[in-house]
Parts: C-alpha cells; sequence; structure tokens
C-alpha cells in the first residue's frame, strides 16, 4: 500500500499496490502492521458497507470529538 499524507494532520490517501499477472491482480487493502506503522489506528471496533442506487448521492462523515472521536477509513 501506498500512504501519502494529506493537509489534515493524520490524514492519508491509502492507495493499493497490486501485483498483477495474466489472472489479473492481487492488492492489499488493510494491514494492521503498515498502517501502526504510520502512527495509524490499526484495530477498528466496526466496519461499514454502504450502496446507493442513485448516482450522484452522497453520504456524509460524522466527526467526532473527543471523547467519543472514532477514527475512519473510507474507501471510495
Amino acid at each position: 500500500m501506498r500512504f501519502t499524507e494529506l493537509c489534515i494532520p493524520g490524514a492519508y490517501r491509502i492507495d493499493p499496490d497490486p501485483i498483477s499477472d495474466d489472472r489479473g491482480f492481487f492488492a492489499r487493502t488493510w494491514c494492521a502492521e503498515e498502517f501502526a506503522e504510520h502512527g495509524l489506528c490499526a484495530c477498528f471496533a466496526q466496519t461499514s458497507l454502504s450502496f446507493n442506487v442513485k448516482k450522484g448521492t452522497l453520504r456524509g462523515l460524522h466527526y467526532q470529538c473527543a471523547p467519543h472521536e472514532e477514527a475512519k477509513l473510507v474507501r471510495c
């Protein structure tokens, strides 16, 4: 995975680093060790998936302050 630090402190763009062959490709999308190496939470309490039928639908992320903050991993 390639971690690119963003202008928001503690935020990264994380891109898979696909390994290709004649069948297609394989790419790691999450690794506790690599996340920890970048100071990111490597222990998720919950993961969720959403799907929108209508093109252009936007869902929001909810910001939470201490003591109820949560790390967010967003995949688009």
